[in-house]
């Protein structure tokens, strides 16, 4: 749970955003499928863990992402 009381949740199509104050969940289907892990970095950043690489939230009011796999090595 992050400080503003929003819980990211990875599910099998995606990454969900719940703001447990309010209730309201928003759905970042680009984010990848079957995540495994998430992640927020010292400098903010929105990590996401797939079985197809490593996902970063460039801009998490567009839910826009930069994916990194194993072709980019």
């Amino acid at each position: 749970m992050e400080a503003d009381d929003t819980l990211w949740i990875g599910t099998k199509a995606g990454l969900d955003k719940l703001g447990t104050d309010t209730g309201h969940v928003s759905h970042y289907p680009d984010a990848g499928e079957a995540i495994s892990v998430i992640f927020r970095d010292s400098k903010g950043r929105l990590w996401i863990g797939t079985a197809q690489g490593l996902s970063l939230c460039t801009d998490e009011a567009n839910k826009t992402f930069t994916v990194f796999n194993t072709k980019d090595a």
